[in-house]
């Protein structure tokens, strides 16, 4: 494991040939994400070569929104839907009887509220389902609500991690912030991996990529801010 912090070892966008630009896709899974989007195509849009993403159970204009950006910019957006209907094996029945079968690994009680209906439950199987269909070299792991603050940085971390043979980037994420944007909660979070075909997603819940060759905690770069 290593550390990597941008200084001149790092290059800038401006600094890199045409033929140099690492490719990078965009990876997420997005339920109803129109009144955020935008904003997250204007982060890291212009430092991705594609976007492939898992849309669950969505029923606003998030897809129209992704192709829209897709042909503007002329690049690939590849779209996989993920419902009840045509996935039910990675779904849970939201009612009290689901949650009473088996037994408390941690004494909690769920008691609710209950939709009665469908909920996603294993989302590392969602996910995996369109990881394969990147075709970038690297992929880059951001949720709809979420912003990088240095997205310049991603060209010059791959180029960094390529040359040290790392194949997963950990970061500093942000998910808690106060009224006046400092952070009150944070951690590091998978950010961006190789495309080793070996990292997977694993864990039903609070999913995390495992399989990596080498990882390093990118300290000071990539850092990722939840806007919600």
């Amino acid at each position: 494991e290593s550390d990597f912090t941008l200084n001149e070892h790092l290059r800038s966008p401006e600094e890199f040939k045409t033929d140099e630009i690492p490719t990078v896709a965009l990876h997420g899974m997005f339920k109803n994400a129109e009144s955020v989007l935008e904003r997250l195509l204007a982060n890291v849009g212009p430092y991705v070569s594609e976007i492939v993403v898992a849309l669950n159970d969505c029923t606003d204009d998030t897809e129209k929104i992704l192709q829209a950006w897709g042909e503007l910019h002329n690049k690939r957006v590849d779209i996989t839907h993920i419902n009840y209907e045509n996935h039910p094996e990675l779904y849970i029945l939201d009612k009290p009887e689901t949650y009473a079968i088996g037994r408390s690994l941690c004494g909690e009680n769920f008691g609710g509220p209950f939709t009665d209906g469908p909920i996603l439950a294993d989302w590392s199987a969602a996910r995996n389902l369109v990881w394969d269909r990147c075709k970038a070299d690297w992929r880059l792991f951001m949720d709809a609500d979420d912003v990088l603050e240095d997205p310049y940085a991603i060209w010059g971390i791959t180029e960094a991690l390529t040359v040290n043979r790392v194949d997963l980037g950990l970061s500093k994420y942000h998910w808690a912030v106060n009224a006046d944007g400092q952070p009150r909660g944070a951690s590091y979070r998978e950010r961006i991996t190789s495309s080793n075909m070996n990292i997977r997603w694993i864990y039903p819940i609070h999913e995390v990529l495992y399989g990596s060759t080498k990882h390093s905690f990118i300290d000071g770069n990539l850092i990722a801010v939840d806007k919600r």
